[in-house]
């Protein structure tokens, strides 16, 4: 505010002293009239005077009392726009044409670091950095009628800002001067660089990313693609991919297309390359909308999930397939046998379960190796696979067992297909060089008459099996209710052998080998006994199968083979006599390494003489891998062991297995001896034997000796040995001492001669 009040009032107040005065003085002289004073000319004039004083000092007091009102009053309004030119964020400078300042706000003293008393009167080249200051006399002379350019700030202590300058040429008490006004862009620049960066840095993303990045219209058409995309979808370029309709030729098939009303979605379809080749890609789609809400584009991300698909389905069907053959396994199996009964029980039809098993197929795997154990069962997948129709299931539960489900009309339905897998495994497999034979047991259950359900149906399936190998292998029995008993029994059976080597329950009973021409017992062939608690003597045929079946026949031969040679050994150390002993080889013992360790292990603890241990084997386990026979055999025999074929007639006999076999010994089969008296043909295929044998230079042993003319025939036909029920039945070790220390049997004293 002004410190002169021009108010009205002040006015009057003014005027009223000043007439007072002039009242006061007129009054004084009109009283000197009236009080009878002599009025000199002199006092008149001296009144009149002062009165005209009065006047004139009242008009000066006035228009001196106007001016300070103006001036004050011009004081508070230069401080009032002082105070809002300082309050403007951005500086504000007034110069003259020359370049000096002249007026210049608080912003620009902030900008520049200079006060403000320092800018008053500098020159705005100095606010300008060198190289700029060149361009400067050109601006101030001809400002034009203003505008707006970049420029830098030199601040006091040396330091430049980005500003943005606005002028204009205005006129300021008749003088040409130049408005500035000045903006900090250090943010915006600072901004503008950040979004620079961004958009680097977003575009980088955008064109090296390797997932495919798109923006499409609502229409279905590309707007923006990365180079991702384009190689992804095999496209040539950018351009060619833009012109492509996306439901039209990127979708394998309108399900796969992302509905429209779908906002933000991930999914997972299927697109189509350029080639037409199809992938598996996940889609993360998202909208882009106007103020309207309405959808502009769809923009979204395309990663190629083919190889994570693919990587999915190998560990779905490994979850649920045999790896080996790649038939459904054990839980898929249940699966669709679950869904057969279903659809059987609605249409009331009848569904054949089947459980097969290779006979004897260890034996493979011990002789062959697990390779070639593998590859056969392969080709048995396949051949079973052409046995059933479109709907019927073939599965491997592990090993060498097999199930078969088909939809049958009748029972004998599940005979035929049976019969026919009978006949395709029969066909030889070749393999390695080999032509393998296999055979088949097979256990047949019946939907509905034998179960209602999954799980007994192949309980029951399994237990036919189990009847089937009971009845000698290759061939296939229908499930019966009366089988539960004996499939019991079996398993109690087998229970108890997995115990009875550790138990000791174990014996070896010994059967004679007697030289036809002297009569002179010369070996003694180990017989395996089991004597069963509460039963007593089990016969080899009882329990063998079993032990062969559940892979106990390798650590119970072991036992036999030890036991055997210990005995022989105790002969010679108590009698002073020597006795070849005979030693029985299931074809599961029948491993070239572990055989070959086993024999050599057993003769050095039980010190026998190698030349004593005659080892038998039959020919279907020496054909089952020829070559690894004959390795294994000479191994054997370069120990000084004994090899001897054994039921030799009853197999795949030929002249060329004897003769590529390094065998010392040959066993003619009890059946040829049992009428070899009274039967010509049998006569003949003995007599054919031991004259072929002699040839190769081997001894002839035949079994089943039971009657005097038996032996007459061999003895007259020059068989070397017999043995049977006529020499004696197999007995246990101490019988046999006895036997041999009876002085009425004639014994071979010389580990010379050979049986």
């Amino acid at each position: 505010m002004s410190q002169v009040d021009a108010s009205p009032v002040t006015n009057k107040r003014t005027h009223f002293i000043t007439i007072t005065l002039c009242v006061v003085v007129v009054f004084a002289y009109v009283m000197g009239l009236y009080s009878g004073q002599k009025v000199t000319w002199q006092a008149t004039m001296l009144l009149l005077v002062s009165c005209f004083i009065f006047f004139i000092a009242h008009l000066r007091y006035r228009s001196l009392l106007r001016l300070l009102t103006k001036q004050y009053a011009l004081e508070d309004t230069y401080l009032r726009l002082q105070d809002i030119l300082d309050a403007v964020p951005d500086a504000l400078v007034l110069i003259d044409k020359s370049g000096l300042i002249i007026e210049a706000n608080q912003a620009l003293s902030t900008l520049t670091g200079y006060e403000k008393n320092e800018l008053f009167g500098m020159h705005v080249a100095a606010l300008s950095p060198e190289r700029m200051r060149r361009s400067l006399p050109n601006l101030l002379a001809n400002p034009g009628k203003g505008g707006m350019i970049s420029w830098y700030c030199q601040r006091k202590d040396g330091g430049r800002v980005l500003v943005e300058i606005g002028y204009h040429a205005i006129t300021v008490k008749n003088m040409e001067c130049l408005l500035l006004s000045v903006r900090d862009l250090t943010s915006r620049e600072q901004a503008e660089k950040k979004l620079r960066a961004s958009e680097t840095r977003f575009r980088s993303l955008f064109e090296n990313s390797l997932d495919g990045i798109y923006r499409s219209t609502p229409e279905g058409y590309y707007v923006d693609v990365n180079p991702a995309l384009v190689r992804m979808l095999g496209y040539d370029s950018k351009e060619e991919l833009l012109s492509i309709h996306i439901p039209k030729d990127l979708y394998v098939s309108q399900a796969d297309r992302l509905p429209p009303d779908q906002r933000n979605t991930v999914s997972t379809t299927r697109m189509r390359r350029k080639d037409g080749t199809e992938l598996w890609v996940e889609l993360t789609t998202w909208v882009v909308c106007n103020e309207d809400g309405e959808v502009v584009y769809y923009e979204g991300i395309t990663r190629d999930v083919t190889e994570q698909k693919r990587y999915e389905e190998t560990i779905r069907h490994q979850a649920y397939h045999d790896a080996l053959t790649g038939l459904p396994n054990r839980y898929l199996l249940h699966d669709r046998l679950n869904q057969t009964l279903a659809q059987a029980r609605r249409n009331k039809t009848l569904i054949g379960v089947m459980f097969l098993d290779l006979d004897h197929f260890k034996n493979i795997n011990d002789t062959l190796g697990h390779t070639v154990g593998d590859q056969l069962l392969q080709m048995v997948a396949g051949r079973l696979l052409s046995c059933i129709r479109e709907g019927d299931t073939v599965a491997r539960l592990g090993g060498d067992e097999f199930t078969l489900v088909a939809q049958i009309a009748q029972p004998e339905d599940a005979l035929q297909i049976a019969q026919r897998i009978h006949e395709v495994l029969k066909r030889p497999f070749p393999l390695e060089g080999h032509e393998l034979h296999i055979t088949t047991s097979i256990g047949i259950s019946i939907f509905p008459h034998d179960a209602d359900d999954a799980d007994t149906l192949l309980k029951n399936a399994d237990t036919a099996l189990y009847r089937s190998k009971a009845q000698g292998r290759n061939n296939h029995q229908l499930y019966d209710p009366t089988m539960n008993a004996s499939a019991m029994s079996h398993l109690m059976l087998l229970k108890g052998l997995r115990y009875a080597l550790g138990l000791d329950e174990f014996e070896l009973f010994y059967q004679p080998i007697t030289d036809t021409a002297s009569g002179q017992i010369v070996a003694a062939e180990a017989l395996l006994r089991w004597k069963k608690p509460g039963v007593g003597y089990m016969k080899p045929d009882e329990f063998i199968p079993l032990a062969e079946e559940s892979g106990l026949i390798v650590p119970i031969g072991e036992w036999v083979l030890r036991t055997a040679c210990a005995q022989a050994q105790r002969w010679h150390e108590q009698l002073g006599r020597y006795i070849t002993i005979s030693v029985n080889l299931a074809a599961s013992q029948f491993m070239p390494q572990n055989l070959i360790q086993t024999v050599k292990k057993v003769l050095k603890e039980t010190q026998l003489n190698p030349n004593l241990l005659l080892l038998e084997i039959t020919e279907g386990t020496a054909l089952q891998n020829l070559n690894a026979t004959c390795s294994t055999l000479d191994q054997l025999v370069s120990l000084g062991v004994r090899i001897a074929i054994d039921d030799f007639g009853t197999g795949y006999s030929s002249m060329s297995l004897v003769k590529r076999l390094p065998l010392q010994t040959l066993k003619i089969d009890k059946s040829f001896v049992k009428n070899v008296a009274s039967n010509h043909d049998d006569a003949a295929i003995v007599s054919s034997i031991i004259s072929m044998a002699h040839s190769l230079r081997l001894r002839v042993v035949a079994e089943g000796v039971e009657t005097e003319e038996q032996a007459e025939y061999l003895r007259t036909h020059d068989c070397d040995a017999i043995q049977g029920y006529l020499i004696s039945p197999p007995i246990p070790a101490e019988e046999f001492t006895k036997l041999l220390q009876d002085p009425n049997t004639r014994t071979v004293c010389s580990h010379s001669v050979e049986a």
